[in-house]
């Protein structure tokens, strides 16, 4: 959609293919071809790195169950592509929604719905994360190669 933001993008490629009618609008809605759109790549690069920098911060103290990184990001991806496809003006659509958005609502859905069960039904301690199975082993094997050695 248009923008008066200072940022808003304007090229003839973007002004070429909105004049060429190849693209349907929601009823009542009208795109200039000659003002700046929406650069909806650099609205999802910066909500991308503020997922980013959000998750590495939370997630470095406190992880509940394996999978709950990659689940956040799901939910925080999908919202983020939700409300960014809102404003193209190239997406494939059906009515007032488009696919894309449709997809990104509904995988947030599922990744908030699928944290909610591992985090209040499938409740484990942290001794059953991954991470710190792994650990565990490492410090077995270096008390028993520690063990070992002392032996000798």
């Amino acid at each position: 959609y248009n923008t008066t933001l200072p940022w808003g993008m304007y090229s003839e490629a973007t002004r070429a293919y909105l004049m060429n009618g190849a693209v349907t609008l929601p009823a009542g809605m009208t795109i200039d071809p000659n003002l700046p759109v929406h650069p909806t790549f650099l609205y999802e690069s910066l909500w991308n790195l503020a997922g980013f920098v959000l998750l590495v911060l939370l997630f470095r103290y406190w992880r509940k169950f394996d999978g709950q990184l990659f689940f956040t990001y799901v939910a925080w991806y999908g919202v983020g592509r939700g409300f960014i496809e809102g404003l193209r003006t190239d997406s494939l659509g059906r009515g007032e929604f488009r696919i894309s958005q449709v997809i990104g609502f509904a995988s947030a859905a599922v990744a908030v719905l699928l944290i909610v069960y591992f985090l209040l039904v499938r409740r484990k301690g942290p001794e059953a994360l991954w991470v710190n199975r792994v650990k565990a082993r490492q410090e077995e094997k270096q008390e028993a190669a520690r063990q070992q050695s002392e032996e000798e």
